[in-house]
């Protein structure tokens, strides 16, 4: 306990901080949720349609790969509206972590022999 006697005054902003933003994701997701609930239950075809829709891809869909394609394609927009702005700032035109996974995930053959030291074959 000794080790931790100049740390309590961080602990306790860190612990409010993280309150903050529990208070404030619990009040967005009631909005969002009352507001997904009066779309689906709408007789307006088109909002209970897209509610409908909505509720199918995202109930049907595992949490950590909704907030991967989240991620990543928050990281691709963010990167596209970059490069719309400011041409010459923006390095790549995807960022390399998420070009190296592409890469590894769709097709190693992307990569050629002359690409790595010792080839593919690693001799």
């Amino acid at each position: 306990m000794a080790d931790l006697s100049g740390w309590w005054d961080d602990y306790f902003w860190g612990a409010m901080t993280v309150l903050k933003v529990f208070g404030v994701s619990v009040i967005m997701a009631v909005i969002f949720g009352l507001i997904g609930a009066s779309a689906k239950l709408s007789k307006n075809r088109i909002a209970n349609k897209i509610a409908g829709a909505y509720t199918i891809v995202f109930r049907g869909t595992p949490e950590l790969l909704v907030l991967l394609l989240f991620y990543y394609g928050s990281a691709i927009a963010l990167t596209g509206i970059m490069q719309i702005f400011f041409p010459r700032n923006v390095v790549c035109r995807y960022p390399s972590f998420l070009g190296r996974f592409l890469c590894h995930c769709f097709d190693c053959r992307l990569l050629r022999d002359r690409d790595l030291p010792g080839g593919l074959s690693g001799r």
